[in-house]
């Protein structure tokens, strides 16, 4: 089911296609637009992330962003889970935009509990985009497409946490091919699920060190900076931290799993399962089965192949 708000689709050539986005190399053919048209006067800051980021790493997020848009800035993200939806909420919160480049067509919501979330960015002066097919369905590919697309509406990205694998880097990487800066939150060395945004910063990212820089830096000049606090909840750690089985590094800890993605997790062991059948073992909807092997997946814990298909990729 998709988000509530009705949607509207574009093609380049149209006046609400956005320009930056069809200045690309074969922009999207067709986009769904719900909400406020994009305004391609005002700075757009991305803000992406883990998908499991720490407590500190998420209140950041969230206040960075509504420091972005109190200084006159409208603030860009994937609508994932972590990062993306702290950036998306801290901006909703401090009373501006956001816009939500989304990972399937507008007839599917992932993830599905964001459908309030999408909802809101769209019913609050935000947008939300599609840069797929209606009916795209949540594929991993698909994923970092659309990174693409987001980082092509952005003047500048910011990766707040990233691990040494994170989908955050591929849209670093995209930001690097179409010129956009790429700022990373510093963090200590010895935290590991930081190791990708340290890599970024050796590569030539910009260190973001305080807010106030940062919007000095990219022009907001607005002395209107929130300040930050404390993290507003605690995580628990993370019981297991999963491991790249090809090269032994750290993977992204997603989050702490539900007893079913454990179900899933556990009734695959070191075999390839069939989605059919893995539906089967948890007794739960195919829907509700796909979502949750997709989330598997992005996470690094499950791999797809040959379809329909899923296997252990790390070693729990």
């Amino acid at each position: 089911m998709p988000p509530s708000t009705a949607a509207r689709d574009v093609t380049p050539g149209d006046r609400e296609y956005p320009a930056r986005i069809a200045a690309l190399d074969a922009p999207p053919a067709r986009l769904s637009i719900a909400g406020a048209p994009l305004d391609a006067n005002r700075v757009h800051v991305a803000i992406v992330g883990t998908r499991g980021p720490s407590a500190s790493a998420e209140a950041f997020a969230a206040e960075l962003a509504a420091s972005c848009v109190a200084a006159g800035a409208v603030v860009v993200s994937g609508g994932a889970t972590g990062i993306d939806a702290a950036a998306h909420t801290g901006a909703l919160d401090a009373c501006g935009p956001t816009v939500s480049v989304l990972g399937t067509g507008r007839h599917h919501v992932y993830p599905v509990e964001h459908r309030g979330l999408y909802d809101r960015i769209a019913e609050s002066g935000g947008t939300l985009v599609w840069p797929f097919a209606p009916r795209a369905r949540a594929l991993p590919a698909n994923f970092t497409r659309r990174n693409r697309i987001l980082v092509a509406l952005a003047d500048v990205v910011v990766v707040v946490q990233a691990p040494a694998r994170s989908g955050a880097l591929n849209a670093a990487r995209h930001a690097r091919l179409l010129g956009r800066p790429v700022w990373a939150v510093l963090a200590a060395p010895w935290e590991t699920s930081f190791a990708g945004s340290a890599r970024l910063i050796e590569h030539g990212a910009t260190p973001l060190t305080t807010v106030a820089h940062f919007l000095r830096s990219v022009g907001l000049t607005r002395d209107t900076i929130l300040p930050l606090s404390a993290p507003k909840r605690s995580r628990p750690p993370p019981a297991k931290l999963a491991r790249n089985a090809g090269n032994g590094g750290a993977s992204e800890y997603f989050r702490e799993r539900t007893p079913d993605e454990e179900r899933i997790v556990e009734a695959i062991g070191e075999r390839t399962l069939h989605v059919d059948e893995v539906i089967r073992i948890t007794g739960r909807s195919s829907g509700w089965v796909l979502s949750a092997l997709l989330t598997l997946a992005l996470a690094g814990v499950l791999v797809e192949g040959p379809e329909g298909f899923y296997r252990r990729l790390t070693d729990l």
